[in-house]
């Protein structure tokens, strides 16, 4: 972008040139916000299926080790 704008630099006021970062960092910070909200929802995903998984896992245990459960498998 710099080198774009550098045959332009001599015409530019100091406000113009401010005006323009700012436009760009406001920008970059919208596409990084994006980009953090994508991973929040990527993690909360990720932890919402390991629960599931660790529900699914804990029932097992509990099946295999409650004697209750164990003489209605076998029935």
């Amino acid at each position: 972008m710099a080198a774009l704008l550098a045959p332009l630099r001599p015409t530019l006021t100091p406000t113009t040139l401010m005006l323009i970062g700012f436009v760009l960092l406001w920008q970059r910070v919208s596409h990084l916000r994006d980009d953090m909200k994508g991973l929040r929802d990527d993690v909360k995903e990720g932890l919402e299926r390991m629960e599931r998984r660790f529900d699914k896992q804990q029932d097992l245990i509990l099946t295999l080790t409650d004697p209750a459960s164990q003489s209605s498998i076998t029935k």
